[in-house]
C-alpha cells in the first residue's frame, strides 16, 4: 500500500501531462517554448528562486525569534534549502520536513515548532486570499466571465471574519470542556499567545515573499515576448498557487498547468500570439511547464546538497 501511495502522485502527473499533450500537441507546445528569451528567463528564475529562499528564511527566522526560538538567518536558510528536497514531492511534505529540521537543530519541542509554523501558514493563506481580493478590485467586468470576481471577494471576507474569530476564540472565557481541551493543546500555543500586533507584525514580515509569489507570472510572460495584465495576474495567480499546494501530484505537475490554461489563456497577448503562430493556451502551457521544471531543478539541487548536513 505504501508503494502504491508513493507512486500514485507520479502516475497522476503522467496521466495529466498525457491528457494535456493530447489536447495541445507536443510539437506545438515546443514551438511556443521556442519563443522564450533563454537568458532573460534564466536570469529571472534564478533571481526569483534566490529572493524567495532568502526572504522566506528571513521571515521564518524573525517569527521563530519572536516566539522564543533563537535562530540565526544563515542556519534557517540552510534548513529551508534542505527542506526543498522533500518539497519536490509536495509543499506540505516540505513544510513537515522544515518543522522536523528546526526541532532537531534547536532541540525544541515538536509541538512548539509546529505551532509557530502553523501560525505562519495561516498568515500565508490569508495573504494569498488578500492579494486575490486586491486584484479583484482592480479588474473590470471582463473577469466576471470566469465567475470568480465576486467569489474571490466573498472568500476574502469570509477568511477575514474567520481570522478575527480565531483571534478572539483564544481570548473568550469559554467553559465548555472540549474547548478547554483544544486551548490546552501545545500545537495551538502560538495562536493562543499571539496578539493582534503579532498578526500584523508577521504579516509584514511575510509580505515581501508574497509580493514575489503573487506576481511572478507577469514577469515570466515578458520572457516569452508576451504580456498578461498585472491586475489579472494578481487576481488569478493565487488560485494557481492554491492548486499547487493540493497534494495530488509532485510539485503540482499537471494540475498547475490545467489551472493556468483555464485562467490565463484568454489573458495573454502580444508577440507570437498576435502573429497567430501559437495560441494563448499553448504559450501558457509552455510557460508553466518551463517554470515548474526549472523551479523543480533549482529546489532539488540545493536540497540534495544541504539535506545531509541539516540532519547531522
Amino acid at each position: 500500500m505504501s508503494r502504491i501511495s508513493s507512486i500514485a502522485p507520479w502516475l497522476i502527473a503522467v496521466f495529466l501531462l498525457y491528457f494535456l499533450f493530447r489536447y495541445y500537441p507536443l510539437n506545438e507546445v515546443l514551438v511556443a517554448a521556442s519563443y522564450v528569451n533563454f537568458y532573460a528567463f534564466s536570469a529571472y528564475i534564478l533571481l526569483y528562486f534566490c529572493y524567495r529562499a532568502i526572504v522566506d528564511s528571513w521571515s521564518i527566522q524573525r517569527t521563530l525569534n519572536h516566539f522564543g526560538i533563537q535562530a540565526g538567518l544563515s542556519s534557517i536558510l540552510e534548513l529551508r534549502l534542505a527542506s526543498y528536497l522533500p518539497m519536490t514531492l509536495n509543499a506540505g511534505v516540505g513544510q513537515g520536513a522544515m518543522i522536523y529540521l528546526i526541532k532537531r537543530r534547536y532541540k525544541e519541542p515538536l509541538a512548539k515548532v509546529s505551532s509557530i509554523l502553523l501560525y505562519v501558514l495561516i498568515v500565508d493563506v490569508y495573504w494569498v486570499l488578500t492579494f486575490a481580493f486586491l486584484g479583484s478590485l482592480l479588474v473590470g467586468p471582463e473577469v466576471v466571465e470566469h465567475a470568480l470576481l465576486w467569489w474571490i471577494r466573498a472568500v476574502w471576507i469570509g477568511a477575514s471574519l474567520l481570522l478575527l474569530g480565531l483571534f478572539w476564540f483564544w481570548r473568550l472565557p469559554l467553559t465548555d470542556a472540549r474547548i478547554k481541551w483544544i486551548k490546552a493543546r501545545h500545537l495551538f500555543h502560538t495562536l493562543h499567545k499571539a496578539s493582534l500586533a503579532d498578526y500584523f507584525r508577521v504579516m509584514l514580515w511575510r509580505l515581501p515573499l508574497h509580493c514575489a509569489t503573487s506576481t511572478y507570472l507577469y514577469f515570466l510572460a515578458l520572457c516569452f515576448g508576451t504580456t498578461i495584465p498585472f491586475n489579472k495576474v494578481v487576481t488569478l495567480l493565487p488560485l494557481t498557487i492554491a492548486v499547487e499546494a493540493i497534494p495530488i501530484t509532485p510539485a503540482g505537475i499537471g494540475t498547475v498547468q490545467i489551472t493556468a490554461i483555464l485562467l490565463f489563456q484568454n489573458q495573454v497577448s502580444g508577440g507570437p500570439i498576435a502573429s497567430g503562430q501559437v495560441t494563448g493556451a499553448e504559450i501558457i502551457l509552455a510557460m508553466s511547464l518551463l517554470f515548474t521544471f526549472a523551479m523543480y531543478i533549482l529546489k532539488l539541487i540545493p536540497g540534495l546538497i544541504f539535506w545531509r548536513k541539516a540532519i547531522l
